[in-house]
C-alpha cells in the first residue's frame, strides 16, 4: 500500500515538473522569439519609399518571417498545460 503511495506521488510530481517545463518553454517562445519576430514583421511594414524591386524583396522576407512565426506558435500552444 505505502509502495503504491509512493508511486502515485513520485507520478504526479513527474507530471507536475514536465508541465511546468513545458509551460516555461512556451512562455520563452512567446516572449521573445516570436515577439522579436513581429517587431521585425512591423518594421518590414512600414518600408515605402523603397524600390519597386525591393519592395517585392521585403514583402519576401516579411511572409517568411510570419511563416516563422505561426511555426513557432504552432510548436508553443501545444505545450501549455490543459488547465
Amino acid at each position: 500500500m505505502e509502495a503504491q503511495r509512493n508511486a502515485t506521488l513520485f507520478a504526479a510530481n513527474a507530471m507536475r515538473s514536465q508541465d511546468e517545463a513545458r509551460r516555461k518553454l512556451s512562455l520563452e517562445l512567446h516572449d521573445d522569439p516570436i515577439q522579436t519576430l513581429i517587431s521585425v514583421c512591423y518594421a518590414l511594414d512600414t518600408l515605402k519609399d523603397i524600390p519597386p524591386a525591393a519592395q517585392k524583396n521585403s514583402l519576401e522576407v516579411r511572409n517568411a518571417v510570419a511563416g516563422t512565426i505561426d511555426k513557432l506558435r504552432a510548436i508553443s500552444i501545444p505545450l501549455r498545460p490543459p488547465y
